[in-house]
């Protein structure tokens, strides 16, 4: 559980509730840690009746020490400056309250301060032009040996892929081999081969080509249209 107490710079009778034995009876108090020490009791007393500001002083000292000691409580909030992030646009006293921060109540608008930040933005801001567009240009020319690899991946799926499905039954009513292996080696059937020759040995130039080059033979369609009926029929 983490809670903070926050007292008053001069503690009071409000002190029994949250360290004595009597408030730690009592159920929904603010003795959360249930501290019952006749120790504590007694400096509570000492300093409600404390008849001096050292008198109290002293007292609450000691009663630190003994709440300490007890270890009811871990602290947490111990240190001794606070962190402020702002614009340096802000003029304040040489002085800061002693139990405050005073922000922004004691702080003003400082015209000098916030055109002195302009002035810095302003420098700031055509400074970094020359490297924006140098950063510009260097996405730019990136984008040519990017554009050239998707291209050549691209190139290389298709190649190496196998066919889709029409393909592959008409490579099957062909007695064709559609593998990776065939479609860019020179056997029967592959892209650089002669389908239904053995070693890829017809007349020609069409064994030197790869298959996008051979042309659409007139076989190749009526093949395809008997699988698409096939299919259609077996639906």
């Amino acid at each position: 559980m983490i809670q903070r107490f926050s007292f008053s710079s001069t503690p009071g009778d409000s002190l029994r509730t949250y360290f004595t034995s009597q408030a730690a009876t009592v159920k929904g108090s603010q003795n959360l840690a249930g501290i019952a020490d006749p120790a504590v009791d007694a400096l509570v007393d000492r300093i409600i009746q404390a008849e001096s500001r050292p008198a109290l002083v002293t007292a609450c000292k000691a009663l630190d020490r003994v709440i300490r000691a007890g270890r009811y409580w871990v602290p947490h909030w111990y240190k001794a400056s606070h962190w402020i992030a702002y614009w340096d646009v802000f003029a304040r006293p040489p002085k800061k309250p002693t139990y405050a921060r005073g922000i922004p109540e004691t702080w003003w608008y400082d015209r000098d301060k916030a055109a002195k930040i302009e002035r810095a933005g302003i420098a700031g801001e055509e400074k970094t032009d020359p490297q924006m567009t140098a950063y510009i240009i260097r996405r730019v020319l990136l984008m040519i040996p990017t554009l050239f690899g998707i291209m050549l991946v691209s190139f290389i799926v298709v190649q190496f892929a196998p066919g889709g499905p029409v393909e592959r039954i008409i490579a099957v009513l062909q007695g064709a081999d559609t593998g990776a292996g065939s479609r860019t080696g020179g056997g029967a059937g592959g892209d650089f081969g002669t389908r239904g020759q053995p070693g890829g040995q017809q007349g020609g130039d069409a064994s030197g080509k790869y298959r996008g080059a051979q042309g659409t033979r007139s076989e190749v369609h009526r093949a395809a249209g008997e699988a698409v009926r096939l299919r259609q029929a077996g639906a």
